[in-house]
């Protein structure tokens, strides 16, 4: 019994690997983790799929279609694993990754392309809100600062192309209220 005991804790843990030797991580609600940290791979439409993988020092978002990888998020693993965003929408064309900024802070996003398996704001640019209009999602994000204060981008995903506002710095949480053709309402509080 003591023989089989030690070649059991000898024996090396078998691990699902991604075509480029990460090991996959799939934690189950029945894990020791914490509850953000119960992750696993998605399923997304079109036969693409979102894999959480790890090496020994980082964690790793791929999306997957066939045998091509593209990476999404990194972070290094002293960090949670909902640092590198979890599937809250998903679309024909594209889909969405939430990240929980902790502290009562709001919720981030970042819309990743299907086709083009990236992030088209940039790599880690995350955004505030998003609004559909005849089927083409619109992007509400922060950019940089102008004269002391930061900028409000609207960004059109079909076409690419930007329109900005100005943005008073002490607003906290920023929603698309109304988009139309011709107007933008955004509803906001103040920072606290």
């Amino acid at each position: 019994m003591e023989q089989t005991l030690i070649r059991k804790l000898i024996e090396q843990k078998y691990y699902d690997t991604l075509s480029n030797g990460l090991r996959v991580i799939n934690r189950t609600i029945d894990s020791p983790y914490y509850y953000k940290d119960q992750v696993g791979t998605v399923s997304l439409q079109g036969g693409f799929q979102v894999y959480y993988a790890e090496s020994d020092s980082s964690y790793f978002l791929y999306l997957k279609k066939a045998d091509t990888l593209a990476l999404l998020n990194e972070t290094t693993n002293s960090t949670s694993l909902h640092h590198l965003g979890n599937v809250t929408e998903d679309a024909k064309k594209y889909f969405i990754l939430g990240h929980d900024n902790g502290n009562g802070s709001p919720y981030s996003y970042e819309f990743i392309d299907k086709q083009g398996r990236k992030n088209p704001l940039g790599y880690g640019v995350e955004f505030l809100d998003y609004k559909s209009l005849n089927e083409t999602p619109y992007l509400l994000y922060s950019d940089t600062m102008i004269n002391g204060r930061t900028q409000l981008v609207l960004f059109n995903t079909d076409n690419k192309r930007k329109e900005f506002y100005e943005l008073k710095n002490n607003l906290w949480e920023l929603y698309i209220d109304t988009l139309t053709d011709k107007y933008l309402t955004i509803k906001f509080s103040l920072n606290r």
